[in-house]
């Protein structure tokens, strides 16, 4: 829909989004909060391939990853992304391989 491209059209404003049940609240750079009526699969097929999935409630912009830790991203914001224990290595490599994203020492 015209609402859902809308909410997508600056992709490099988005820090990151975040489920809400059947939502997503989209957190933007200018520290403004967007709640969209889609799932988080719907929300990433619309906005691209900055935005990279972390948990399953979560996509970050790669561009606004200031570090990663022990499970969890650190935006530039200062917000903390869980990342699964399960899944931490394969998201961290990924992260900082393809993305040339800091880690924690």
């Amino acid at each position: 829909s015209r609402r859902q491209r809308q909410m997508c059209k600056e992709t490099e404003d988005i820090v990151y989004a975040a489920a809400e049940g059947r939502n997503c609240r989209i957190y933007t750079v200018d520290g403004s909060e967007i709640c969209g009526r889609l799932n988080m699969t719907e929300f990433q097929q619309i906005c691209g391939k900055e935005l990279v999935p972390v948990h399953r409630s979560y996509v970050i912009n790669r561009n606004y990853i200031s570090l990663i830790q022990r499970y969890e991203v650190v935006m530039l914001d200062g917000s903390k992304i869980p990342i699964p224990v399960k899944k931490y290595k394969e998201i961290k490599d990924c992260l900082t391989e393809m993305h040339g994203v800091k880690t924690e020492k």
